[in-house]
């Protein structure tokens, strides 16, 4: 294959191994949070509740946007919330809402999934958390507060830091093409070409750098 060729074939060689990266993390996450998942149902059928949290937790946090186990797991623990703490167990159930809103959590990207399920585990651990007293009887923490405590959310806005990592990647990938493009076979510099190249790449800079700020 001569050199010309090569060039035009190495963008298919980067597509052929992205490809091939996204399914083994497919598989991975497809696998293996089944396999959490299904000791989860295992063990809630034996009677061992803490157990079935645990691995009911494990399948949650196995996420992908519309590919793995987490939406049954996630809606399989809410109803085993909802059994522990009818059931009168208000510690594990304290702690099954908190493993449901941390799997949600550690799951964020650009949207927060399953919401009105987050939105359940935050009341819930709001509510049981104001039935624990101090020594005056008096609640440690009123729901209210608490509730409100779990709704504040202080990291990054999602939408911005997606956009700063754009146009980083931009930012790079257009200084590199101009300094790779500017220069000729025999070693010249198109001072002209690249000068254009350069004020892209300082634009871009900025702009990367505005929405690190804002973000």
């Amino acid at each position: 294959m001569t050199g010309s060729g090569r060039a035009a074939f190495w963008p298919f060689q980067v597509l052929g191994a992205c490809v091939l990266v996204a399914v083994a993390v497919c598989a991975r996450v497809v696998v293996s949070g089944s396999e959490d998942l299904e000791t989860a149902r295992m063990a809630r059928d034996a009677g061992l509740p803490a157990t079935a949290v645990e691995y009911y937790g494990r399948a949650a946090r196995w996420y992908l946007p519309l590919v793995g186990p987490h939406g049954p797991a996630r809606h399989e623990m809410a109803a085993l919330c909802r059994e522990v703490e009818s059931a009168g167990d208000t510690d594990l159930a304290l702690r099954c809402h908190r493993e449901m809103r941390g799997a949600i959590l550690a799951t964020r990207w650009l949207v927060t999934p399953d919401g009105d399920l987050l939105e359940d585990a935050n009341r819930a651990i709001a509510r049981l958390v104001a039935r624990e007293t101090g020594p005056d009887g008096r609640p440690v923490l009123p729901e209210a507060l608490h509730l409100d405590l779990l709704h504040r959310d202080e990291t990054p806005n999602p939408w911005l830091s997606a956009l700063a990592v754009v146009l980083f990647c931009a930012w790079i990938g257009v200084a590199g093409w101009g300094l790779w493009s500017s220069l000729s076979p025999d070693g010249a510099v198109s001072w002209r070409r690249l000068g254009g190249f350069l004020l892209l790449a300082l634009a871009l800079a900025a702009a990367w750098l505005a929405a690190l700020r804002f973000a």
